[in-house]
């Protein structure tokens, strides 16, 4: 399945495709994400989107290659779930679940979460800082079971169509999580904060 959509991205100076300054979720390396035709506006470009393999939920649970969280709240839940879906390689987890309200002039309607071992050295708060600095309109960060997560605010006014929808991420027990969609950041921290008490139930070492 190929779905031309914009997502929230930016592009260094390396070309790789970016969020945050870190390259994760959606890494230029990934041979499903392709850059198309690039924008210099925040926070997002156009790219053309291809989903790796769809897989069931028990099938993600056994053959992710981290510990992989699966959400329980009304926006997003196994009983809504459109699909789960796992790069061949076992370290990037898709699921997508459908649109919240009337998220109408946003450019990704549904909610999305992505998971991936988290891939850098530095800590989160770090990490998100180049973008809170950077975007104090758009981006700040809130405390998620004494997690730090950034919150990327819809339609942001440092996008040229103003146009991006919501955005969430953190990382707990090495798992780097974006919950992403829709023109509302509530129902996504709802979720995130699901998915990070879940986290943080599990052991360390799992």
């Amino acid at each position: 399945m190929i779905e031309s959509r914009r997502l929230i991205l930016t592009i260094a100076a390396t070309g790789v495709l970016l969020i945050s300054g870190c390259g994760v979720p959606f890494q230029g390396e990934s041979r499903t994400h392709q850059e198309v035709e690039p924008k210099e506006h925040y926070p997002s470009t156009h790219i053309q989107f291809e989903y790796p393999p769809e897989v069931s939920l028990q099938e993600a649970r056994e053959q992710a290659k981290f510990a992989a969280l699966f959400p329980d709240e009304d926006a997003a839940n196994d009983t809504n779930l459109v699909g789960a879906f796992l790069e061949s390689s076992g370290d990037q987890l898709f699921l997508k679940f459908p649109p919240r309200g009337d998220p109408s002039g946003v450019r990704q309607s549904h909610i999305e979460i992505v998971e991936t071992p988290w891939q850098f050295k530095r800590a989160p708060a770090e990490v998100w800082a180049g973008d809170v600095e950077r975007y104090p309109r758009s981006a700040h960060t809130v405390d998620l079971h004494g997690l730090d997560a950034l919150v990327i605010e819809p339609r942001s006014p440092h996008d040229e169509e103003q146009a991006n929808p919501a955005y969430v991420r953190f990382r707990v027990r090495g798992v780097d999580v974006s919950v992403s969609g829709g023109d509302d950041t509530r129902p996504l921290l709802d979720i995130a904060d699901d998915l990070a008490a879940q986290g943080l139930s599990e052991p360390e070492d799992r």
